[in-house]
């Protein structure tokens, strides 16, 4: 199969298709929520450095929380403590 020119770059029809597929669904619920100026800069700062957008990074951070939280006994339990 010949290659198609797309931005400049040669590029296969395959690579055209398989680019164009929507991308599967995430099981996935909007949270907007407003931060302080300081925990946003730093979630801003992390990103950059790590290359994570701002809802990856935000998953990541929480899953571990949740995860340190609700591994320990129900007893044992301080949200921040």
């Amino acid at each position: 199969m010949a290659d198609a020119t797309v931005s400049g770059k040669s590029t296969s029809n395959q690579q055209i298709r398989k680019r164009n597929m929507p991308r599967e669904k995430k099981d996935a619920r909007y949270l907007n929520i407003k931060l302080s100026s300081y925990i946003y800069d730093q979630l801003d700062r992390f990103c950059k450095e790590t290359g994570l957008n701002k809802t990856a990074a935000t998953e990541k951070i929480m899953e571990k929380f949740f995860k340190e939280y609700f591994d320990k006994p129900e007893e044992e339990r301080s949200p921040f403590g």
